[in-house]
């Protein structure tokens, strides 16, 4: 059953006073229950000045501007006393939201990631096209890095202990089964670098990957840096393995169309957080207020880069 309600706050926009009295007409109209919510954005009242700055940060604007992205000094978290008080004219609506949990029975079943099937576009299964485009890769690169001509290639020794390290790998990741991962992330970076958009040579644990390396996925030879294949992915990983990749910022949407075309409904963003440091923040926050720039960087060099040797 899915249950539609219609939801009210009341944190002094003029905005939000008018569309309320829509939502009221309609919630009689249709029957459809209303329920009262704060947006919270900060935890007491007197974070709002401290949130105001933060989001003059974000926005890249100062404090004293006019025509900026300004909320009331309402969002912090009410408690049940203030919220009834709030709402005291329409005590439903906070009835209706008290209620709402109980009316809810879903809850989200945890499953194992499930990857585009690469196999259907290529003929025959991801394990066996990850073997031959990993085996292919390491064979072109000894061509063209190494100098080593084909015939010669079974009998070097240098190739020989590559191929070992490549079969050694290759095996963890199928039996993990995360052959699509690779050979879907080998497809993207290869389609940027052939339209001209600049790709990172790869970085962090993802660089110690062989197989990486042969599929062009990182451009870092793992065996000559010593770099250690298991720091990526390992048999006691609970976790999917993450590469790092780096686009051309200028160019990054199209790499970004190019996986919504191809993959369809399989891709989609994910938010990141990020923190600001101290000295930051002293920076950002002087901005933002519009001190002059010398006073506020003295008063950053103050502070030291590790917090633990502030003494108080």
């Amino acid at each position: 059953m899915i249950i539609f309600t219609l939801e009210i706050q009341r944190h002094g926009d003029q905005n939000e006073i008018a569309f309320e009295k829509f939502n009221l007409e309609q919630s009689l109209k249709i029957q459809i229950p209303i329920i009262a919510t704060n947006e919270v954005y900060y935890l007491t009242p007197d974070m709002h000045e401290a949130h105001d700055a933060l989001t003059c940060i974000g926005s890249k604007t100062y404090v004293n501007e006019k025509n900026r992205i300004k909320y009331s000094n309402q969002h912090y978290f009410k408690s049940n006393e203030e919220m009834s008080k709030l709402f005291s004219d329409l005590p439903e609506a906070l009835e209706n939201n008290f209620n709402l949990p109980f009316k809810c029975n879903f809850r989200p079943q945890f499953s194992k990631p499930v990857l585009p099937n690469i196999s259907s576009e290529k003929g025959g299964s991801a394990d066996e096209i990850l073997k031959k485009d990993s085996l292919d890769g390491l064979k072109e690169k000894f061509l063209k890095v190494f100098k080593v001509e084909e015939n010669n290639l079974k009998t070097d020794d240098k190739f020989l202990k590559y191929k070992d390290r490549l079969d050694h790998e290759l095996k963890i990741i199928i039996e993990m089964k995360y052959p699509s991962y690779f050979l879907i992330v080998s497809d993207y970076i290869k389609w940027a670098k052939n339209n001209d958009i600049p790709v990172g040579p790869g970085r962090g644990s993802g660089a110690g990957s062989l197989v990486a390396w042969c599929l062009s996925i990182t451009d870092v030879d793992p065996i000559k840096f010593n770099l250690i294949f298991e720091r990526f992915l390992n048999p006691d990983r609970v976790s999917m393995p993450d590469f790092d990749i780096d686009f051309c910022e200028e160019k990054r949407d199209l790499v970004f169309k190019y996986l919504t075309t191809k993959y369809k409904d399989s891709v989609a963003h994910i938010i990141t957080f990020g923190k600001l440091k101290a000295r930051m923040v002293i920076r950002d926050v002087g901005r933002v207020l519009g001190l002059p720039y010398g006073f506020v960087d003295s008063i950053s060099k103050m502070i030291p880069f590790d917090l633990l040797d502030l003494k108080v």
